[in-house]
């Protein structure tokens, strides 16, 4: 927070008038204040981008609780901001979901995932499948690398895989 408000200050100091709202996309509370704020002081959103991303702590590996937080930072983040803020868009607002050449489906080999999240008919159940299947076999140590095409970042492939086929 500290440089949030050091940014606000030198956004002042060149004659702007930036307001600070703290938000954290992964929690739905701190979501449904922002989303009040907006709400109460503007009426409402032109224009979301969603851009939420962070990746492993380490790039070539992964744990569980790491998994967790990548996944619930750069995807169901998504469906937090979807659930509060959606309400208070505008007429004719739009929305857009950021996402990486990671989120390509070839970057991951497993016929069965690339099968199913190409299906035109795809369905939130079926991405969150995914990242549940994901999640569920780094904590059983059951991952195979032979599912991926790159032996690194996992967690943030499987997260921007899931926002890609969700935002199509």
């Amino acid at each position: 927070m500290k440089q949030s408000r050091e940014s606000v200050k030198a956004l002042e100091a060149e004659g702007y008038h930036p307001i600070f709202q703290q938000l954290d996309v992964t929690d739905g509370e701190s979501v449904k204040k922002f989303a009040d704020f907006v709400k109460n002081r503007h009426s409402g959103i032109d224009i979301l981008i969603n851009n939420a991303g962070i990746v492993s702590k380490d790039i070539t590996g992964v744990s569980y609780e790491d998994a967790i937080v990548v996944i619930n930072t750069n995807f169901n983040s998504i469906l937090t901001v979807e659930k509060y803020i959606f309400p208070i868009l505008n007429d004719k607002a739009r929305v857009i979901n950021m996402s990486t050449e990671c989120g390509q489906l070839s970057k991951i080999k497993n016929k069965y995932w690339i099968k199913r999240l190409a299906q035109e008919d795809v369905t939130l159940n079926d991405i969150q499948d995914f990242t549940k299947w994901f999640i569920d076999s780094v904590k059983n140590n059951t991952i195979k690398e032979e599912d991926f095409e790159w032996s690194i970042i996992f967690s943030y492939v499987v997260s921007k895989i899931a926002v890609s086929a969700y935002t199509r």
